[in-house]
């Protein structure tokens, strides 16, 4: 008579930087016989749709957009306490920096610690230097909505550049503003992307700007696409289309140095797309595409953050009220 001896395989699995390791049958039925097998089943994919991500910040009411510096530390818009919410590596639980104002937004750190941030109910921008938790407003005018270019309808994406000058999506609005380090309330912007007479942009989200080659990156979530201005581009006219394929209700946006790659948040997906620059070609980088809550899950992300080696991708994971943070592989 066969017989049937079953023992178990490790499986191991490399995910995000941590292995662990369980085990399962493989089993081989010949000639009325089972007998097994004992071979490794080894998987070292990263950054890949149903991989798991690391769970770097908790404590949140609901988290949009974040930013971090060269050391690791983050900061998040925590936009249902009304806080600017910071944590250091290591640690998930943060600490309050600012507070009081209107559903905040867009959020950018520049080398000196100075933070940049979207008051997004109050239509400013405000400036916190060494992030102190002082914030005064840069930008807009505080409680007052209007047209730009000094004025901000709903202000959300910001983006700054080491030198102070700034750029910020205004939504309503559907321009990108650029202002520069000197800027305080009421200043005029520089309409740098859209037009708000005829607009090209519908809902402008987030914007990104690569330093080396001064070419700016617009989250047009109206209109479902990534939408590019090289420096110098006309506002209205200028613009190309760089990543539309595959996306639902997109918001945050990164772009890596090299401008090879370009992920993009799809909240009505529940993931994070990975775009190869200049193919509009699409793949799933973070989630699986079904809202959920385990670590391979992502339910309607917002903002997106690449640290400062490129290592690591932070997705603000709204909906489960969590910062995740994603190996990216080489």
């Amino acid at each position: 008579k066969g017989k049937t001896t079953t023992t178990t395989a490790p499986i191991t699995s490399t995910v995000q930087g941590t292995t662990t390791t369980t085990t399962a049958p493989i089993t081989s039925t010949v000639q009325g016989t089972t007998t097994t097998t004992t071979a490794p089943i080894t998987s070292t994919t990263t950054g890949c749709p149903g991989c798991c991500g690391v769970t770097v910040g908790t404590g949140l009411s609901q988290p949009l957009y974040i930013t971090i510096d060269v050391s690791g530390n983050f900061f998040v818009s925590d936009s249902g306490s009304s806080e600017i919410i910071y944590f250091t590596p290591g640690s998930t639980t943060g600490t309050t920096v600012y507070s009081g104002g209107d559903y905040y937004e867009g959020i950018h750190i520049i080398s000196n610690e100075t933070v940049y941030f979207a008051d997004h109910a109050s239509y400013c921008v405000r400036k916190s230097t060494n992030a102190t938790g002082n914030a005064t407003c840069v930008a807009g005018v505080d409680g007052v909505s209007g047209l730009a270019p000094n004025h901000f309808n709903f202000p959300k994406g910001v983006y700054a550049e080491n030198t102070g000058t700034f750029y910020v999506a205004d939504s309503m609005n559907k321009v990108v503003l650029k202002f520069f380090s000197n800027s305080t309330s009421g200043t005029n912007g520089t309409i740098v992307a859209g037009n708000q007479t005829a607009p090209t942009l519908s809902s402008p989200s987030d914007v990104y700007l690569v330093s080396g080659s001064g070419n700016l990156y617009v989250a047009d979530s109206g209109n479902k696409h990534v939408v590019r201005w090289s420096s110098g581009a006309d506002p209205t006219t200028g613009g190309v289309v760089v990543a539309s394929n595959t996306l639902n209700s997109i918001f945050g946006i990164v772009v890596t140095a090299d401008e090879q790659t370009l992920f993009v948040s799809d909240q009505g997906a529940n993931c994070v797309k990975k775009f190869t620059i200049g193919t509009d070609s699409a793949t799933i980088f973070a989630g699986n595409g079904t809202a959920g809550s385990g670590p391979h899950q992502l339910s309607g992300p917002v903002g997106l953050a690449l640290d400062s080696t490129e290592q690591y991708l932070y997705v603000v994971d709204t909906g489960n009220t969590r910062i995740q943070r994603f190996y990216i592989p080489s």
